[in-house]
C-alpha cells in the first residue's frame, strides 16, 4: 500500500471525514460520498484540473483519459513518497500540506507539517527531518 493511502486512512480513523494532502503540484482529496481520492491540481473547485482517482480499497490510481503517462508516473511517485513530498511542499510554500495553514511554530517549520496534522495523519517525525536530533511536540505548541 502507498504511503499516501496510509496517511489518508490514518486521518480518517482519527476523525477527519475528507482528508486532503497537497503534494507537488497536486491535491489528493478524499471524496465525501465515495471511497476514492480525487487527484486534481491545487486550483479552487470548479476551475481545477482533474487527473484521476485512487481507489481507497486497492490503492490503484485510475488516471483520466487526458492524463499523460509522465503525469501518471509523477502522481504514482508522490503516492509512494508522500512524506518526503510533504516536506518539500512545506519548504516551498511555508504551509502545512494537510490543512494548508501557514507553519508558525519552530517544530512545525522544521518538520514542514503542523502539529495537529502530524498526529492526525500519522506522519513519522523521523522521516520528515534530516537530522538525528529528536523532535518533541508539546501540547502547548498545538
Amino acid at each position: 500500500m502507498s504511503k499516501l493511502l496510509d496517511l489518508i486512512k490514518t486521518a480518517m480513523s482519527n476523525g477527519i471525514k475528507t482528508p486532503k494532502l497537497r503534494l507537488g503540484n497536486y491535491k489528493f482529496s478524499k471524496a465525501a460520498s465515495k471511497d476514492v481520492i480525487w487527484v486534481t491540481d491545487q486550483q479552487p473547485f470548479g476551475s481545477n484540473t482533474y487527473f484521476g482517482n485512487i481507489a481507497l480499497d486497492s490503492g490503484v490510481f485510475y488516471p483520466s483519459p487526458n492524463t499523460s503517462k509522465e503525469l501518471v508516473k509523477e502522481i504514482v511517485d508522490l503516492m509512494y513518497n508522500a512524506e518526503s513530498a510533504a516536506k518539500v511542499y512545506g519548504q516551498k510554500t511555508g504551509m502545512c500540506c494537510c490543512c494548508g495553514r501557514t507553519l508558525v511554530n519552530k517544530n512545525s517549520i522544521r518538520l514542514m507539517v503542523g502539529p495537529i496534522c502530524l498526529a492526525k495523519y500519522g506522519f513519522s517525525p523521523a522521516e520528515l527531518t534530516d537530522s538525528e536530533e529528536p523532535v518533541t511536540i508539546r501540547l502547548e505548541d498545538v
